[in-house]
Formats: structure tokens, C-alpha cells, sequence
């Protein structure tokens, strides 16, 4: 079952903490993030399409659907970006946008 990140709230109702008798808001990591953001990166550059979302696999067999704040194409490589939200844990990089570029290159195998 996926979850949909996005501008809207998070919902986890069955695995909600609670902090003064108010559901805590989650959020995720600036890893997931990044991992969001290099897949559909990805996989518009396969695709040669931009993509508006982007499902991953997390772990304990979750799943998690990420909207992508950016997605573009220019002539050699794709960019896209998810905006991190922290949910109630405070965080310095809440609200950024954490993007990740990726395209073919002219060598052979990957390069990071």
C-alpha cells in the first residue's frame, strides 16, 4: 500500500505517535528524499518523459509515493526535486527543495 507525499499533510493513522494528546505529523528522511528524487530522475531519462510522480521502496517492505516539485529536461541530462518535509520533527532542511540530476554520459557503466 503506498502513501502520497506531497503539499498535502502526511497520513499515518495506525502508527501515529502522540505528543500532548495531538497526532505527531511524520515525515522523511532527506536520504529518501534524495533516493525519490535520483529515481525519477532516472526514469524520465529512460522514459523520456517528465514524471510528476515517483513511488520507492522503503524499509520494512513500505512503499511510499512522492510528488515531485520539479522535473525537467535539458538537451544531456534531468533534473527532479522533492520537497522535504519533516513532519513534526524539526529539522533544518524542512521545507527544501532536494534535487538530483542524472544523464547519459560518454563513458560506459555509472558514474557518481
Amino acid at each position: 500500500m503506498s502513501e502520497m507525499f506531497g503539499n498535502s499533510q502526511l497520513q499515518h493513522h495506525s502508527t501515529a505517535k502522540w505528543r500532548r494528546g495531538a497526532a505527531l505529523r511524520h515525515g522523511y528522511t532527506t536520504a529518501a528524499c534524495a533516493a525519490a528524487a535520483g529515481a525519477a530522475a532516472a526514469k524520465a531519462l529512460l522514459e523520456g518523459e517528465v514524471q510528476e510522480t515517483i513511488t520507492i521502496d522503503l524499509p520494512g517492505e513500505k512503499q511510499v509515493t512522492f510528488h515531485l516539485a520539479t522535473c525537467a529536461m535539458s538537451n544531456s541530462s534531468i533534473t527532479c526535486g522533492v520537497i522535504k518535509d519533516a513532519g513534526d520533527d524539526p529539522d533544518v532542511t524542512h521545507g527544501a527543495e532536494i534535487r538530483a540530476t542524472v544523464g547519459w554520459g560518454g563513458t560506459p557503466g555509472i558514474t557518481i
